[in-house]
């Protein structure tokens, strides 16, 4: 089944109940999704203690913190979608070098800078935040499509990387 993944503090205002269940309504449909989540926090118990109410035992896995960068990057690189129902933040950019498309929520006021990265229906999606129905309407949408990596990953390439960024600072220093 397609994967995916939510990387980060498992906190609050990642919103990451959301996740879990719009991963329940996607799941009543096709096609069906693993859900991975990856992180610590305050939380993981009580998260997992809904995924375990609302998910089928076998389509989901809680992982804990990772933060060696081999085993994310095969993370990242194998998933679907990486999806931040809360604010998206710099993982949004990890998951973009690897070439995986991210979604997140669309209200700006309570983004990270990081959201700009997203190109709707070129490297990513943005749902109506706190919809859960929307989100799954948006994981479905996005399961179904077929992306090359290179060009989910142009954003980066262009935009978010050392080169760039140290050419941006340059520029307001001079």
């Amino acid at each position: 089944l397609p994967v995916v993944v939510f990387v980060g503090r498992l906190s609050k205002i990642k919103q990451i109940e959301i996740l879990i269940k719009a991963t329940e309504i996607t799941n009543s449909k096709h096609p069906r999704i693993n859900l991975l989540i990856v992180g610590d926090g305050p939380e993981k118990s009580k998260l997992e203690v809904l995924a375990k109410n609302r998910l089928i035992n076998h389509n989901y896995k809680f992982l804990g913190a990772i933060y060696d960068e081999n085993q994310l990057s095969k993370i990242f690189y194998h998933s679907k979608i990486c999806i931040s129902p809360g604010n998206i933040g710099l993982t949004g950019i990890h998951s973009l070098s690897y070439g995986t498309p991210v979604g997140s929520h669309n209200n700006f006021n309570y983004q990270m800078p990081e959201v700009e990265a997203i190109e709707y229906e070129v490297n990513g999606f943005l749902f109506k935040q706190g919809d859960v129905v929307d989100l799954s309407n948006s994981i479905i949408n996005w399961i179904n499509k077929s992306v090359k990596k290179s060009e989910v990953r142009k954003v980066i390439d262009l935009k978010y990387n050392p080169y760039i960024q140290k050419r941006v600072f340059d520029e307001l220093i001079i």
